[in-house]
């Protein structure tokens, strides 16, 4: 059964993905509009998202022992109506969450690849993804609190995908999440030791030491780190805030809405994987939604505020930056936040970049880094295990930080790819492609019953936002094959006949 819906789903997702994938995002972005937080008069403060983003990042799904007999049909839900009482728990701790997920190293990035595309451009990619984002959240969310009124303990990604698409839908899940991982580490390892600067042109050194640091920390008893990732995001809010601060007098209207002095399709669609990849938040839905008992009311606000303001963030970010005159970035480096200040804050403020790009990274990577320990410790339970059966930290720790940091100098501009790699393919599936076919096969079971849904549209707007989702996995791999085929055919013509 569960491999019949997923193939119905795959199909109606290709036989509408001409129509679909062009209109999805534009109507998507519609539907999101039309849900309107009860309680728009919520701000969120840095303090706020400061003292949860460490708990935030912790919520990333791990891969326990699957049990075959653990899997359950969704249908069952109808018929074991919830009895769990209203949840008292507060929607601004819960966007909170949301935006102190959601905020980390990618942020980085953003200016660099937005700027060949043009500001006007860009804030359309921004939001169209922003749109995208909320959506599959939402029906991530849709699925997580049907398995809490159904009584399900765990609702972690893992779980989801195991009660939908069996052990080897959950053994897929933790894989990419692993692949995830890797490279995100390895991209903020390298962005980290770049921050920190480098000895006469050498990278590995800076490399080398931040990525003890963040090593030390992320291994560090969870009470200290906690701290120490909270001192970083604060570290990181200010900082940014002052940076926006000083940089505001310099910026200039005709700089920011100049015309873009590249193609705007092919600019958008470079941009496209990191943008996605820099507004993820989706890992952290599936908790809150056990916290609120499945309130969906409580859901859907905490999703629509908690990415606001972070989204909001990008734009301030994008805007600084774009609006100063400059120089362009080198090939694969980054845009200097600190172009085109006046010589007497130009030291201070590129300073105080330092200051933010190494805070941001130092807490996207503890965070990924919990993640990885996690999913490691489920996909290969032998691995990191002693002969008396306890942890043998040294095996599991290694499998954790030698790998990113390899990643990290295997090349002096290796930030940017990693990034790219991670929004092409590991994001798309996971936060795209993944909460689709859940809430494809949850709203297949629910034969038509629409009350429920955190996302109108039934199962067309299911399958626009797959569609969507599938076209950006499967693009560049697609390209990545014709240029192949192009490569092989001009080695081939240049082969002597004899």
């Amino acid at each position: 059964q569960t491999m019949f819906e997923t193939h119905t789903f795959a199909t109606f997702c290709l036989t509408t993905m001409g129509r679909s994938s062009v209109l999805a995002l534009a109507w998507i972005s519609v539907q999101v509009a039309s849900l309107r937080p009860a309680h728009p008069g919520l701000a969120l403060s840095t303090s706020r998202i400061s003292s949860s983003s460490a708990a935030s990042r912790r919520h990333t799904v791990s891969l326990a022992a699957l049990n075959h007999d653990a899997v359950q049909d969704i249908a069952k839900s109808k018929a074991e109506p919830s009895d769990a009482e209203p949840s008292d728990a507060s929607v601004f701790g819960a966007a909170a969450l949301v935006a102190g997920n959601m905020v980390g190293g990618g942020i980085l990035a953003i200016p660099t690849v937005l700027e060949p595309a043009g500001f006007a451009a860009s804030m359309g990619l921004i939001g169209a993804m922003w749109a995208a984002n909320v959506a599959t959240g939402l029906l991530l969310g849709e699925v997580a609190a049907a398995a809490v009124r159904r009584g399900a303990d765990d609702v972690s990604l893992r779980a989801l995908s195991r009660d939908a698409l069996g052990p080897l839908g959950a053994r897929a899940t933790s894989a990419v999440n692993v692949a995830a991982n890797l490279l995100l580490m390895g991209a903020y390892v390298a962005c980290g030791g770049d921050a920190l600067g480098s000895a006469g042109g050498d990278y590995v050194l800076p490399r080398a030491a931040f990525a003890l640091l963040v090593t030390a920390l992320a291994g560090a008893p969870e009470e200290w780190a906690e701290k120490a990732n909270a001192a970083f995001v604060a570290a990181m809010a200010a900082s940014f805030c002052s940076l926006l601060v000083l940089a505001a007098p310099s910026m200039k209207v005709n700089v920011l809405m100049a015309p873009p002095a590249a193609d705007v399709g092919e600019a958008l669609g470079k941009a496209a994987p990191i943008v996605i990849g820099a507004l993820v938040f989706q890992n952290v839905v599936p908790p809150i939604a056990k916290k609120f008992n499945g309130d969906g009311a409580k859901i859907r606000e905490a999703v629509l505020l908690g990415t606001a303001a972070p989204a909001l963030c990008y734009v301030a970010l994008t805007a600084s930056v774009l609006g100063r005159e400059g120089p362009a970035a080198a090939p694969g480096e980054l845009l200097d936040a600190a172009r085109g200040l006046p010589e007497d804050i130009a030291a201070p403020a590129a300073a105080i970049v330092a200051v933010f790009s190494s805070a941001a990274v130092t807490t996207s990577f503890v965070g990924a880094a919990v993640s990885q320990l996690e999913e490691l410790r489920g996909v290969a339970p032998s691995f990191g295990r002693a002969d008396d059966g306890g942890e043998d930290f040294a095996t599991l720790y290694a499998l954790c930080f030698l790998p990113p940091f390899l990643l990290a100098v295997s090349g002096q501009n290796v930030f940017l790819p990693l990034m790219a790699a991670t929004g092409s393919f590991a994001n798309p599936f996971l936060f795209g492609v993944l909460p689709c076919l859940l809430a494809w096969r949850h709203r297949a079971a629910e034969a038509g019953e629409d009350d429920a849904a955190f996302l109108p549209g039934g199962l067309f707007s299911v399958s626009a936002l797959g569609s969507g989702a599938a076209t950006l996995v499967l693009a560049p791999v697609a390209s990545d094959a014709a240029h192949f085929v192009a490569s092989a055919g001009d080695v081939l013509q240049n082969v002597p006949v004899r």
